[in-house]
């Protein structure tokens, strides 16, 4: 499966549900979990989902993603070219 292939796939699987667990996001993909990892990688680099650490009932960690809003894209986006900005009030 090409990268954007899977990438399109992870994206539609989240948008489908507020949040799921990374490794929900593996098993229902059916590909190996460094695919699936690159591809959640690409895809928060591309301001379009959110990768984060909750901590269950249990007290362990629980590794989820999400789809970021319109709004959450935009200002990632924003904050991000002017950080990478060569006037850029941020160090």
């Amino acid at each position: 499966m090409r990268d954007e292939d899977l990438d399109w796939k992870i994206y539609h699987i989240l948008v489908a549900g507020e949040k799921y667990p990374v490794r929900e996001i593996i098993d229902i993909c059916g590909v190996e979990k460094e695919d699936v990892l690159k591809s959640l990688t690409r895809l928060e680099k591309n301001c379009l989902i959110e990768i984060y650490q909750e901590t269950q009932d249990d007290g362990s960690p629980l590794v989820c993603a999400r789809v970021l809003s319109l709004q959450e894209t935009i200002f990632r986006n924003q904050i991000r070219c002017v950080a990478n900005s060569a006037n850029s009030p941020v160090i």
